[in-house]
């Protein structure tokens, strides 16, 4: 070991003077190198120091040494709290999923809570050959039980919880802790995947920040006395990389498939698969809760272009039709098909199997019903393929039909049909003469239909009739239209909207007259029950209502999640007439207390957001995107000088910061804490190189600072700044509160002087800290 600390402090004498310029003589117990000078020299020096002794000796190995891994986790006594953070935001953002029970995430928490503690006193009470043998029963059970059993979205859920199960329990080496980030990590994947909520954004930030904080805290395991130099950067790389995954969201967005989505569907994943219950499971019977999944999925079904309309003389939103239903069991309603006689022209004809079908002349379906002299509007549909359904909706009622379909037929609900479903996505051209379904006039003995498919009660009950006979007493002396009209505004100003899960297992009762909320197909159904206790035909209708108007292509957006039922009464005087009894948002009950009011308000916001979220976010598209865009080129021209002023003064802002002043160099950190000794003067060094004059390797502090000064006076004070560095470097003394005070001054002065000498000699700054 002497002997060894001689050599090297030899070769260290001979860089040191090699690189001052002088020459060097070396004298070992073997041999002697004459005196020379530069890095040939230097090289021979070196070479002779290190076959000094036992270095020349050649030793017999067995093989190639083996190369040092590299440890992403270095092996520490516990892990830091970044760890733990990281971890437990991977976990709290499975919840986000909905189709996981978050009773299962409840029972797991403790977990969590027992890795931690058992980290902190070191002890793990579980042995490693228990952990081992429940790993190895998991393994069969994953495969062969739960995958099987659950499905391929709660067995991966499982397979992660038992991961961070078994990686929290044991004691926390490099390989487990490199291993728990990868844990970590698939549980935040999986919850990215398949989460929608709004909530998933701060809880994307969360897990960026802790996951980054834990992986440059492992790898600077013992930071330097003025705090972590990493979290300054760490903040500068969230913001570039939120502000760069902002850019690259609104430059590439997400191409829709609707083949790819019935590929992943089959894989199990259950969100998939709900993207693929669309509206052709509503064509023959539609379940109470039935469209809270569907409004929850922002995929697009259909474009529509109502005729003539612009972004200025556009209706706020449209009222798609798509068919309705007759007959309510108390759960679910049913389509029935009795079979009737229409008019067509001056014929009577027989419905074949329920289907009426409409006359064709050249590529034009033509109604029953179709009046050559009235007034048409035409409005262009384009369904997309995820909408696998035959049915044909509309704006109005279907008075004629462009289609490459070679026929379409109606039934007794005003609905009318193609002979096939379109998987692959169509385009038609619907005329219409008028609002409201038509169909029903060519129809022979309806007023015998009507009563018996629209105005029976399967199961009458008191409770419904004396609610009815209550709330549409007022109107009884308006008739008919009246108390629909009476009961529909109770029930938009009375109840509440919500998607929420246990709403939508409710029972209609449950709804009236309990819970008084839920989402659209209860308000519907109970206000065409209340209206037939009161002796008035009603049905329910399904279709979507959509106010997202795309002014770039001139077309509203429908996506499932504009899902809608509302209610069509038949007024003697009218006809068919639409009523639609949902409240177009959660109201707030009149007599509750002030903490009700604003938790619904809260509630009432979030909801908005989340609305937005999943349209412009979580179904953000090209059609979205150029929509954007051409929405923001409007706004730009219409704000030019605006635009122009915030440009100017932002531009001013930057210059004025470029020509700021420097903060003077501080001889304490902002933390509070001593700087080392030599920090200070080592700063203004490196600031000195910065601006054009740098420090040669062999050059004295003392040195330095002279000939610093005589070629430009300016920088006189950089010799005091020498001074202080000595006392403090090599006395063995920290600097008092008074001479750091000197120091920040003497820093000032120098920056002044700096200054001075960019303005009298730009020259002298053309290296930019490079040799010349």
């Amino acid at each position: 070991p002497e002997a060894e600390a001689r050599i090297s402090e030899a070769a260290s004498l001979s860089k040191f003077f090699i690189d001052a310029g002088a020459e060097v003589r070396l004298v070992t117990p073997e041999t002697t190198v004459d005196f020379g000078r530069g890095l040939l020299h230097l090289h021979l020096l070196l070479a002779t120091l290190a076959l000094t002794g036992d270095g020349r000796t050649v030793r017999e190995i067995d093989g190639p040494g083996a190369r040092s891994p590299f440890i992403a986790f270095p092996s520490r006594d516990r892990l830091p709290g970044a760890a733990y953070a990281a971890v437990a935001v991977a976990f709290a953002s499975l919840a986000l999923i909905e189709e996981i029970n978050p009773l299962l995430l409840l029972a797991f928490s403790p977990v969590l809570a027992a890795g931690f503690l058992f980290d902190r006193a070191r002890k793990h009470p579980v042995p490693k050959r228990v952990l081992d043998l429940m790993a190895a029963a998991f393994l069969p059970f994953f495969v062969f039980i739960d995958l099987p059993t659950f499905g391929a979205l709660q067995a991966d859920l499982h397979l992660v919880l038992f991961i961070l199960f078994y990686l929290l329990l044991s004691p926390k080496t490099s390989r487990v802790a490199g291993q728990l980030f990868v844990a970590a990590f698939l549980a935040f994947a999986l919850a990215s995947g398949l989460a929608v909520s709004l909530l998933y954004f701060p809880f994307f930030l969360a897990y960026f920040s802790a996951a980054g904080a834990w992986l440059i805290r492992q790898r600077d395991p013992i930071p330097e006395r003025n705090g972590p130099a990493w979290t300054g950067a760490l903040a500068g790389l969230g913001t570039a990389a939120v502000l760069l995954a902002a850019l690259v969201f609104l430059l590439l967005p997400r191409p829709y498939s609707a083949r790819m989505q019935q590929l992943l569907a089959g894989t199990g994943l259950t969100r998939l698969a709900q993207a693929q219950r669309s509206f052709a499971g509503l064509s023959e019977r539609v379940e109470l809760g039935y469209l809270g999944p569907i409004r929850k999925n922002t995929a697009r079904v259909m474009r529509v272009s109502p005729g003539n309309a612009s972004s200025e003389n556009r209706p706020p939103f449209i009222r798609v039709r798509g068919t309705a239903f007759g007959v309510f069991d108390g759960r679910r309603w049913h389509k029935t098909r009795p079979e009737f006689s229409y008019r067509t022209g001056d014929r009577i004809v027989r419905a074949r199997q329920a289907q009426a079908w409409m006359r064709r002349e050249r590529r034009i379906l033509y109604a029953p019903d179709y009046d050559p002299d009235r007034p048409v509007r035409s409005d262009d549909f384009t369904i997309l393929p995820l909408l696998n359904t035959n049915i044909v909706f509309s704006l109005g009622n279907i008075a004629a039909l462009e289609t490459s379909f070679p026929g379409a037929y109606f039934d007794s609900t005003d609905t009318a049909y193609f002979p096939s479903a379109f998987p692959e996505g169509t385009r038609y051209r619907v005329h219409s003469q008028g609002d409201e379904p038509s169909f029903h006039r060519s129809i022979e003995g309806y007023e015998a239909l009507l009563r018996d498919q629209y105005a029976r009660l399967s199961v009458p009950v008191e409770r419904y009739r004396r609610l009815a006979e209550a709330v549409a007493g007022a109107g009884r002396t308006t008739g008919a239209e009246g108390q629909a009209r009476a009961l529909e505004a109770y029930f938009r100003t009375t109840y509440a909207y919500s998607l929420g899960e246990a709403h939508g297992r409710q029972s209609l009762e449950a709804f009236l007259f309990d819970n008084r909320a839920g989402n659209c197909e209860y308000f519907a159904t109970a206000l065409v029950i209340l209206l037939r206790h009161l002796e008035i035909p009603a049905r329910l209708v399904v279709g979507f209502l959509s106010s997202e108007w795309n002014a770039y292509g001139r077309f509203f957006d429908v996506r499932q999640s504009d899902a809608h039922a509302w209610v069509e009464a038949f007024l003697p005087d009218r006809g068919w007439t639409t009523f639609d009894p949902t409240p177009a948002e959660s109201s707030v009950a009149r007599g509750a207390n002030i903490f009700a009011r604003v938790w619904t308000s809260s509630r009432r916001i979030f909801d908005a957001l989340q609305d937005r979220w999943y349209r412009y976010v979580v179904g953000f598209d090209p059609d979205t995107r150029d929509n954007f865009f051409f929405h923001l080129r409007l706004g730009l021209a219409r704000h030019a000088l605006a635009v122009l002023a915030i440009l100017g003064l932002a531009a001013a802002g930057v210059f004025l910061l470029r020509r700021r002043k420097p903060r003077p160099l501080r001889a304490r950190p902002r933390n509070g804490l001593r700087s080392a000794p030599e920090d200070f003067f080592e700063r203004i060094v490196a600031r000195l190189g910065r601006a054009g004059f740098p420090r040669r390797p062999a050059e004295t502090a003392a040195a330095f600072a002279a000939a610093l000064v005589r070629r430009h006076p300016e920088l006189e004070p950089v010799l005091p700044l020498a001074a202080f560095h000595y006392r403090s470097r090599y006395g063995g003394r920290p600097l008092s509160p008074h001479e750091s005070r000197d120091v920040e001054g003497l820093a000032a002065r120098l920056e002044n002087g700096l200054r001075v000498v960019r303005r009298k000699s730009p020259a002298a700054l053309a290296s930019k800290g490079r040799q010349r």
